[in-house]
């Protein structure tokens, strides 16, 4: 239902660059500082518009869990509640709610979770 969080791409001399490289060429004296502030402000504008589809990725992820923290629920046959399980969810559910939905990357699940 839901693919990855994008990152963010731009154009720049011919090539494809993230903003994180980008910030690197402007953390070094390569990229003017009006140059940074318009492609800050464009990728911000895109972050901006995104917001809404991260916050549904994260509604989606913490019902996917709700089932998982009853007493009595279990995970391939083995009861969650006082065990590390129960540990790992609370704690992705936890990054979940912290989620900064403009600029982190997503929170990722437990490995042995699979929804």
């Amino acid at each position: 239902m839901f693919s990855a969080k994008e990152t963010y791409q731009f154009y720049r001399d011919d090539s494809v660059m993230t903003f994180d490289e980008f910030q690197s060429l402007f953390d070094q004296g390569v990229i003017t500082q009006e140059e940074y502030d318009t492609r800050h402000a464009l990728m911000m504008e895109v972050v901006e518009g995104n917001v809404e589809k991260e916050r549904e990725w994260r509604n989606h992820e913490l019902v996917l869990t709700d089932r998982l923290m009853p007493a009595d629920a279990t995970y391939n046959g083995a009861l969650i509640k006082a065990s590390t399980y129960e540990q790992d969810i609370a704690a992705y559910r936890q990054r979940l709610r912290d989620y900064d939905f403009r600029l982190s990357p997503r929170p990722l699940r437990p490995a042995w979770y699979e929804g």
